[in-house]
């Protein structure tokens, strides 16, 4: 018994890293095309 609740943890353990690790990836992704596409000068133009 203890040793099926070890191996939910340990899953459970594994996929909140992996989802930690893909939600970045994600919100590093999405800042990158953010930044990509505003202008680096600090122009006041059209912000969607």
């Amino acid at each position: 018994m203890n040793n099926s609740w070890l191996l939910l943890g340990a899953l459970g353990n594994t996929f909140q890293h992996d989802l930690l690790i893909v939600t970045m990836s994600i919100l590093t992704t999405l800042y990158g095309h953010y930044v990509e596409k505003r202008p680096l000068v600090g122009e006041d133009q059209a912000v969607p």
